[in-house]
């Protein structure tokens, strides 16, 4: 009702993927691909990108001679400590 498409309709559509066979149609589907390779992509790219950086940081930050160094690597190591989670759960508020 809430966007005026027709019960018989869903039904329809969801006819093939009854009876715990609705794998055997997402495998069929060439979109299913496409979504696991653009998946695979994506976290392939920031793995790379991920490990390229943190390899650059740890050679600066293994530089450090100074004792504002000390500090900055400390602030460093405090944002790995707390949990991106507890930063984002105030957002959806």
């Amino acid at each position: 009702e809430k966007y005026n498409i027709p019960e018989q309709e869903i039904k329809d559509y969801m006819a093939l993927y009854y009876l715990y066979n609705g794998w055997i149609v997402i495998l069929q589907d060439e979109r299913f691909y496409k979504a696991l390779y653009t998946t695979f992509l994506i976290t392939m790219i920031s793995i790379i990108l991920g490990g390229l950086l943190a390899t650059a940081t740890g050679y600066v930050l293994a530089g450090f001679k100074k004792k504002w160094h000390y500090g900055i690597f400390i602030l460093y190591m405090l944002s790995m400590v707390v949990p991106r989670a507890l930063i984002l759960l105030p957002l959806y508020r």
